[in-house]
């Protein structure tokens, strides 16, 4: 049982999925304490076969968070959670009718299949702009125009020959607005890269991609008003490109302050969008390289990495903002973090980062 429990929970964490595997344990053992309560058994007797004797780890834990089958938002995850934890329970039932774990399964997949955008396109290859040292742009036309809102992801299957251990699907933010017709991924590449991404390197305009589950929530705020900060590291500019396309195409200004970190000054990407969004939305933005021993004598942005000191001189109002985190999981945790030691609400914190494989 304890090994289920610790590599079920690093495959949660690994897919960002705890929510839903804590919402479904509370609705479980909440339903398993009130159908004993109502039935007048031992609640102890009734914990312990529902957590030591039953399968509840391992379909927590790995089949629950099949990606496939998991909602697109972290709401519908937490509601999905629950709704499979409360038929997980084996007090209840309808009639002679008593819930299986298959069943609940079966149950909550319709559940997601209800509530998830339906929308499937082929995308073909137009072209490949190399943006910086192992980052590329790739520009499709899709099959149909897809409905999506800026920030989100989708998942990409590419058959290829002799795929690795990480097989042939990938999470990725989409660069483009809705309001393009073109579909935009940035994505960056490295010399361990997997058969997948070599696979996408190598493509050209005859290689058949797929592109399907739009998901998330890493999305602008419905009140236009809500003052914002976005924090990007790397290739994490992706969702706000899209973003700020969006604002631009829209003509729509809200008080956005950018922050994008990079290594070195040949890493910054989507020049052309962040300028346009400076000039024409006001959208304050501040470029800092983390290679000391490698910036320019000209450069006017900051150096090193985002500190507490450089926050309060960029956002004076900072308690005032909702903060969009965009980048490397460790850089996300620790951005996270120096925003709470400033005392910066949970909720005004949003996160964008996937458990991706290269």
């Amino acid at each position: 049982m304890h090994t289920v429990f610790l590599g079920g929970f690093m495959i949660a964490r690994k897919l960002r999925q705890e929510d839903m595997v804590w919402s479904f344990g509370g609705a479980t053992l909440v339903g398993v304490c009130i159908a004993t309560l109502i039935q007048k058994e031992n609640i102890l007797q009734a914990l312990q076969q529902m957590f030591v004797q039953s399968p509840l780890f391992f379909f927590a834990f790995i089949m629950l968070t099949e990606p496939l089958t998991a909602p697109p938002t972290k709401l519908l995850r937490r509601l999905y959670g629950i709704l499979t934890g409360i038929l997980f329970i084996p007090q209840i039932h309808l009639g002679t009718l008593y819930f299986t774990p298959e069943l609940a399964l079966v149950i909550g997949n319709v559940f997601t299949y209800l509530v998830s955008p339906k929308q499937k396109v082929f995308l073909k290859l137009s072209r490949k702009i190399r943006m910086a040292p192992g980052v590329v742009d790739f520009i499709f036309k899709s099959s149909q125009k897809l409905a999506f809102l800026p920030g989100q992801y989708m998942e990409f299957t590419l058959p290829h020959a002799h795929p690795d251990s990480r097989g042939n699907r990938r999470y990725f933010t989409l660069a483009s607005s809705p309001t393009e017709n073109a579909v935009h991924l940035g994505i960056r590449f490295s010399e361990m890269g997997s058969s997948f991404k070599k696979a996408m390197y190598r493509m050209d305009g005859r290689t058949p991609i797929l592109a399907a589950q739009i998901a998330g929530d890493f999305t602008l705020p419905a009140n236009p008003r809500q003052k914002l900060v976005f924090i990007a590291g790397g290739i994490g500019i992706t969702p706000f490109r899209s973003m700020l396309k969006y604002l631009l195409d829209m003509q729509q200004r809200r008080d956005i302050i950018l922050l994008y970190i990079n290594k070195t000054v040949d890493e910054i990407v989507y020049k052309d969008v962040l300028s346009a969004a400076q000039s024409y939305l006001g959208v304050k933005t501040y470029y800092t390289l983390t290679d000391t021993a490698a910036v320019p004598r000209n450069w006017f942005g900051f150096v090193g990495r985002i500190n507490e000191a450089m926050m309060l001189q960029v956002v004076p109002d900072y308690p005032e903002r909702t903060y969009y985190i965009s980048g490397p999981p460790e850089m996300v945790r620790a951005y996270e973090n120096m925003l709470k030691d400033m005392a910066v609400k949970s909720d005004q914190i949003k996160k964008d980062f996937f458990p991706g494989l290269t």
